[in-house]
C-alpha cells in the first residue's frame, strides 16, 4: 500500500459533488505535486485526510483515516494557504514550543530543535514577532517552520510555494524528503511539476493523470486536452525540438542551456 491511499472516494457538499470516484495513491518517501484548478477539491481533500470531514475510500499509515486520527494528526504537517489562520500565539517561538509540547522535551532540546529549523529557513529573526503582523511571505516561512520542527512523516503544502520569492523552501523540502519524509505539493500552478518525483492531475472531480515527470513527457497532450498551461521549460524544450536545436524535452533550465551549447 501507498503511504496514502484514495479508492472511488464519492464526496458531496450538499448537492456538489467534489470528488467522483477519485483514486489516489502516494508512495511513502515520494515527492509528490498533485495539481488542479480552483475549486478542484485540492484542499477538500486534506480536510477529509485529517478527518475534519468524513468520508470512506481513505487511508493513511495502512489504515482507514477514521481508525487512525490520533496518528494522522500527529504525523501529518499541514501549510495551510492561509497560514494567518493556523497561529494561535503571539511570537513564532511560542508557536513552535506549543507544537511540540506533546513531545515532552527538556528545555535544552526544545530551544535547539527550534534554533535549528528557524537558522535553515532564514528566518531567526522573527521568533519574537508576532506571526499574525508578519508579511504574507514571512507568515508562509513561519508556518513551515511551525510544521517542520515536529518532523511530520508526510508534509502537506496547499497552495504555499508559489507566494516564496526564495528556493531555500524547496531545497529543504528536498533535503528532508531525501531522508524519507513523504512530500504532498497541492498547487495550482504548473510551474511546480517540476520540484516533485511524481505528479498527479485532478480534473472533473476525478484523477486524470498518475505518474513520474518522465511519464507525463511522454503524454504532453494532457495539458492540451484539460486546458492546462504547460511548465515554461517543458514548453521551451518542445518548441527548441521543432527547431532541432534539441533532441529531448527538459526540465532543468541549467541542463537544457548546457545542451544547447553543446550543440
Amino acid at each position: 500500500m501507498g503511504v496514502i491511499e484514495v479508492h472511488d472516494l464519492i464526496f458531496k457538499y450538499q448537492d456538489h459533488l467534489v470528488f467522483n470516484k477519485l483514486n489516489l495513491n502516494i508512495k511513502k518517501g515520494s515527492f509528490t505535486t498533485i495539481i488542479g484548478n480552483n475549486g478542484s477539491g485540492k484542499s477538500t481533500l486534506v480536510k477529509l485526510l485529517l478527518g475534519f470531514e468524513k468520508s470512506e475510500g481513505i487511508y493513511a499509515f495502512d489504515k482507514p483515516v477514521e481508525d487512525n486520527l490520533w496518528y494522522i494528526r500527529r504525523n501529518i504537517g499541514v501549510i495551510f494557504e492561509n497560514p494567518a489562520e493556523m497561529f494561535i500565539e503571539n511570537t513564532l517561538e511560542k508557536e513552535m514550543v506549543l507544537s511540540l509540547k506533546h513531545l515532552s522535551l527538556d528545555k535544552d532540546t526544545l530551544q535547539k530543535k527550534i534554533l535549528t529549523v528557524t537558522k535553515e529557513l532564514d528566518i531567526e529573526n522573527l521568533l519574537t514577532m508576532d506571526p499574525h503582523f508578519l508579511n504574507k511571505e514571512q507568515q508562509y516561512l513561519a508556518a513551515f517552520a511551525i510544521c517542520l520542527v515536529t518532523e511530520p512523516k508526510i508534509i502537506i503544502i496547499d497552495d504555499a510555494l508559489s507566494t516564496l520569492s526564495n528556493d531555500r523552501v524547496i531545497k529543504l523540502l528536498k533535503k528532508i524528503n531525501k531522508k524519507g519524509t513523504t512530500i504532498i505539493n497541492l498547487t495550482t500552478d504548473a510551474e511546480e511539476i517540476l520540484y516533485g518525483d511524481n505528479i498527479i492531475f485532478i480534473k472533473d472531480h476525478k484523477n486524470i493523470f498518475s505518474g513520474t515527470k518522465a511519464k507525463l513527457l511522454k503524454n504532453l497532450d494532457v495539458f492540451k486536452e484539460y486546458k492546462i498551461e504547460m511548465p515554461f521549460i517543458i514548453d521551451l524544450s518542445d518548441k527548441l525540438m521543432f527547431y532541432n536545436l534539441l533532441d529531448k524535452r527538459y526540465t532543468n533550465m541549467g541542463t537544457l542551456v548546457n545542451s544547447i551549447w553543446k550543440n
